[in-house]
């Protein structure tokens, strides 16, 4: 909560919107992020022709757009599975295709559920070792990074609406009246109402967090924020501020 005028007659207080804003845009990015990077629809389609060359065509598609590799059918070995582990003990895979030149993977990131990953990797060794006269694979990522990345827009949307609206208190001396500002919405009191300023506060295991509050003689609550935050001092001193200006005769 920033001061934005102290008088002795007026106390104006407003939130600034900015935090909301940028809260909201990290939960919207992530989202966008999640579609860019697993949205994708990866076909690897191949086929054997006497008269012809024998081609093999890795197609990656996505929301920027859609490449293709042609790997000749006599250059591929085989598959396997690669893994890759996070710090936390978890594994994710990917199939990649063998060939004499080097592994081409099969998608450009790696998910979890290896026995989806271990049937494409023998379906695919299964037809390199054949004579079968095609093969199709697909790996569709867009059933789970468009559901996810979109709630992760719509919330990081939501967020920003919320915490982005403005959010204001104006004493006034003069009119003895409280106005607080929640967006488009209004509400005012009398000065006379405002029994006691009180910080906030709530625990959990990772700590406490505060907020500055007004109480009402009805036992009414006015919180000032709309959400607790660490910061204990700075809260105080915005409590003792109020106080002393309600105070001053």
């Amino acid at each position: 909560m920033k001061t934005i005028e102290h008088t002795s007659t007026s106390l104006k207080l407003k939130q600034p919107v900015w935090h909301g804003w940028a809260f909201g845009f990290v939960f919207a990015a992530a989202g966008a992020l999640a579609i860019v990077l697993f949205a994708k629809l990866d076909v690897l389609s191949c086929s054997r022709a006497p008269l012809t060359d024998s081609l093999c065509h890795l197609k990656r598609s996505s929301v920027l757009g859609s490449t293709t590799q042609t790997i000749p059918l006599s250059t591929l070995q085989g598959a396997e599975i690669e893994t890759t582990s996070s710090s936390d003990g978890g594994s994710t895979y990917r199939v990649v295709l063998l060939t004499p030149q080097g592994t081409v993977p099969f998608t450009d990131y790696f998910s979890s559920g290896y026995s989806s990953k271990e049937a494409k990797a023998t379906q695919i060794q299964t037809f390199a070792k054949s004579f079968e006269p095609s093969l199709l694979i697909e790996e569709d990522g867009r059933w789970l990074a468009f559901p996810f990345g979109a709630l992760f827009i719509g919330v990081g949307s939501a967020i920003a609406l919320f915490l982005g609206r403005t959010h204001a208190f104006s004493f006034d001396r003069h009119q003895n009246t409280l106005t607080v500002q929640r967006g488009r919405c209004q509400d005012h009191y009398s000065l006379n109402d405002i029994a006691a300023v009180e910080v906030e506060e709530s625990s959990d295991s990772d700590g406490s967090t505060y907020r500055v509050r007004l109480v009402l003689a009805s036992g009414e609550h006015i919180p000032l924020s709309r959400y607790l935050s660490s910061g204990r001092e700075s809260k105080e001193k915005l409590a003792a501020t109020i106080q002393a200006f309600l105070a001053t005769p």
